[in-house]
């Protein structure tokens, strides 16, 4: 049996991480996820888990009695700080929907390990997304128009060729493809549609997958990113790639 390996998701790179000036306010802990369990490192994300219930979340918002009243409603949101139960929900949301470009075992993998640190009470909490409604008839035709409005978004003037070239390589690669976009990436419900493109950019990056990053890159400026957003995200998944020895060198990555 290899010996384990040595943590990267350490203190001072999670507070580097934390405090980085170009990121979007409270989304370095899920685009680091997303980083980690698309490179296979899964049992960093406990760590992350950990670190910003600890540093970042709404103090006492992790104990029961708080969980409870949050979900009545009986709570007054924090300017500056979200609550343990929405930040679990952002976590698990962006690993799951980075399984639409890096596969589900890795999602798998990356969700049962976060399982395995997370009080049972904010583990049983209901899911906000409704995602089991859409399997009937009625709510998937809807599901389907919201993902194709949301690839559209995305992909701009070049939708049509995009679509077509993924139809002509394989019919059933456009079938996958509307549903993982209607099913999965436009459900806004916990991570909306910037978070959603930055959390793809967070997942393609380690994959050297250029001609994917090239869209997305842009895509997150059509879902409302900002260049300087969408370049910090950049600069913090190669960071990730640096420390964790594997992926791209960053001459190799796309950029806007």
């Amino acid at each position: 049996m290899p010996p384990p390996l040595s943590p990267i998701a350490t203190l001072p790179l999670l507070k580097s991480l934390h405090h980085h000036p170009g990121l979007p306010k409270h989304t370095f802990y899920f685009l680091a996820s997303v980083a980690f369990s698309i490179i296979n490192r899964p049992e960093e994300i406990p760590r992350i888990w950990e670190y910003v219930v600890e540093e970042a979340a709404i103090p006492g918002s992790e104990a029961e009695e708080y969980v409870e009243r949050e979900l009545i409603g009986n709570i007054t949101p924090h300017r500056n700080h979200e609550s343990a139960l929405t930040i679990h929900r952002k976590l698990r949301e962006a690993i799951l929907k980075s399984a639409a470009i890096g596969g589900l075992p890795k999602a798998i993998n990356s969700l049962n390990l976060l399982k395995a640190v997370t009080t049972p009470h904010i583990l049983s909490a209901p899911t906000t997304t409704h995602r089991r409604l859409s399997l009937q008839p009625t709510y998937h035709t809807k599901a389907l128009a919201r993902g194709a409005q949301f690839f559209d978004t995305v992909y701009g003037g070049v939708t049509k060729r995009v679509m077509g070239g993924m139809r002509n390589s394989y019919d059933d690669l456009g079938v996958v493809t509307e549903l993982l976009y209607g099913h999965i990436l436009s459900n806004t419900e916990v991570i909306g549609e910037r978070d959603t493109s930055l959390c793809l950019i967070a997942g393609l990056i380690p994959q050297e997958v250029n001609p994917q990053l090239k869209g997305h890159l842009r895509g997150a400026l059509n879902n409302g990113a900002t260049a300087e957003e969408v370049m910090a995200v950049r600069e913090v998944v190669l960071r990730i790639c640096t420390e964790s020895r594997c992926g791209p060198r960053e001459s190799e990555v796309e950029k806007l």
